[in-house]
Formats: structure tokens, sequence, C-alpha cells
């Protein structure tokens, strides 16, 4: 059974105690609901898992990390609560989980398709402007169609994919292979069913992505400029998906010369080296487990990580060693 405790600044996470926590590393953690983290108790998601490593590691209580991923959180969010809480928690460090799954996917703002998580909630949201800049724009439910025709340019692919998920015997099978293979090869109106996969296996950026990848690389550039603002440093740990683990699953899926499993990792990695950000590669490790143990890292009917795909993720950012302490140790 797992055990949530989400506190009064809604983190998964324990209460905060600002005077305790300013004698330590601060780790500010932002993702989505694989870092929230969907199945498992609070104090088994890799954030929490990284924090008891480092401190094992230090052989002290050198380091607290503050787990502020949310479920259905996107790019957008994660640079919006970095600017809200970030001030308050004065991070040493910002470690984003970069879902694969969906940080792609879930980009596109109201005017090029909407979002796909969440899409009826009152939200900010970010822009390229002529420049290729962000700009902050925000978003009222109550004028989504006068203001950008959102139900009118949502493609019919989402809407059929929409009312696919209202059905039960749907939700039951979507994460069977032969679902997951079948929502692969059907095309409505040019598009996968499942596009969060076809983006991240694509060796080539289609067309259609092009303007992901531009509004992408600008929110990494957004979350460095806010980091550096604050006087940490940027960290992205790449959260993998199925295929890009499970080979049997990507050849029944995502088989021929189109597609590469490590394409976006690939792709995610220069855009880090770029920009001067810190990357992790949490594929590798993932592959190398589920190889020598034979065990799916996800969860069978949801696919977020279990346990142990946290553990994998927790240690490859250890390993990485992108984060060191901050602060000496007090001399007795």
């Amino acid at each position: 059974m797992a055990n949530g405790r989400v506190n009064s600044h809604f983190m998964n996470d324990r209460e905060e105690n600002l005077e305790e926590d300013a004698q330590k590393t601060r780790v500010m953690v932002l993702g989505d609901s694989h870092t929230f983290a969907t199945g498992i108790s609070t104090t088994q998601t890799w954030a929490k898992q990284l924090e008891r490593q480092l401190n094992a590691a230090a052989g002290r209580e050198a380091f607290r990390t503050f787990n502020a991923g949310t479920t259905g959180y996107s790019l957008h969010q994660y640079l919006s609560r970095l600017r809200d809480d970030g001030p308050r928690l004065k991070p040493h460090y910002v470690v984003v989980g970069l879902s694969f799954a969906t940080d792609f996917y879930d980009l596109l703002p109201p005017g090029r398709g909407g979002w796909i998580y969440g899409g009826d909630r009152e939200r900010d949201y970010y822009e390229l402007n002529a420049e290729g800049r962000l700009v902050t724009q925000h978003w009222v439910p109550a004028r989504q169609e006068a203001a950008h025709a959102y139900s009118q340019k949502q493609s019919f692919a989402m809407t059929l994919r929409g009312l696919l998920e209202r059905s039960a015997t749907f939700r039951q099978l979507r994460r069977s292979r032969l679902m997951l293979m079948l929502g692969s090869r059907i095309r409505v109106g040019g598009q996968s069913l499942w596009p969060n996969m076809e983006i991240i296996m694509e060796k080539e950026i289609a067309p259609a992505h092009e303007y992901q990848h531009r509004l992408f690389k600008a929110l990494l550039r957004g979350l460095k400029e806010e980091a550096d603002q604050q006087g940490a440093k940027l960290v992205i740990a790449g959260i993998p998906y199925l295929p890009q683990i499970y080979d049997e699953l990507r050849k029944a899926t995502f088989p021929g010369e189109k597609y590469d499993a490590e394409a976006c990792t690939r792709r995610v990695t220069g855009y880090c080296s770029e920009l001067g950000i810190g990357y992790v590669d949490v594929q590798t490790p993932m592959r190398v487990k589920h190889k020598q143990s034979g065990r799916w890292l996800h969860f069978p009917k949801d696919a977020h990580p279990t346990v142990e795909g946290h553990r994998v993720i927790a240690e490859a950012i250890i390993a990485s060693r992108l984060v060191q302490p901050a602060l000496a140790a007090k001399t007795p």
C-alpha cells in the first residue's frame, strides 16, 4: 500500500523547517507524476531516495530535497513553480525529472492544439515571441473558444483518443503490447494515436513537432536563467518511457529505420550541453537494470516507475556527481 504525505505547500514531502533546512544543501525537485510519484509512498520517491543516498555518502544530514513534482504538470508549470517557490526554499540545486512520457507531448499552448492534461484549469503558460524568447501568457478556460478556438484546433486524433479514454475497456487494455502496437501504427489525420511516444522515438523531427522542440528548448533556457538568478545549479534527469527501455516493446510498437529509442535522449543531451545545463542519463542504467533482472521498472497498468525504477533514477543522479555538498560541515 502506498502512503502519501502532501505538506502545506502542496508537495509530496514532509513539512519544511526553514531554520533547520538552512544548514543543509537544498535540492528543489520538479517534475510531473513520474516524480510526484504515482503508485508509491512519499519516502520511496526518487527525490527522497536521493536525499537518503546523498546523506549516507556525506555521513550526516547534509542534504534536504523538496519534492515539488506535481501530477499533470508540464515544463510550463515547472518554470512557474520554480519562480513561485524557489525564493522561499533558496535551493542550491534544482533537479528536474524530465518525463519523456509527457514533457514533449503535453507542451503545446492553447492556440496550437491545447493541453493534454488539465485543459479545463486556469493557468499561466509560455509562448515564443518573434525573437524566440519566452513570453508569459494566461489561460482562462471560460474564454477558450473565443480567445483560442481551442476545441476547433484539437486534432481529430486527440479527440478520438479522448473518446477512447472514457472507455473502461480501453483504459484496462491500453498498456498491453497489442494496444500499444495498434496505437502506434494506426494514424488518424496523419497523427498516431500515441503521439507522446512518436515524438520521442522519431529519428528526424517531423515538421509537426518542430514548434514543440523550439518551445521545449526555450523553456529549458528559461529554467536555466531562473535557476541562475536564484543562485542554483540546474540539473535535468531524463526519465525514460516504455519503448525507450524495453526492446521487445519497442520492436512491437516502433520498428523500422524511422525510429530510434535513443533519439530524443541524444537531442535533449545536446540541448542541455548547448545551454550549459547538467544532464543525467537515466535511460542507460534503466536498460541495464532491466536486462540484468528481467523485471519491468514501470508498473504495467499506468507505466509510472516502480520503487526499483525510482531507485535507479536516484542512483543515476548520484553517479553523475552533479549534486555535491554546497555547505561545509560545521567544526565541533
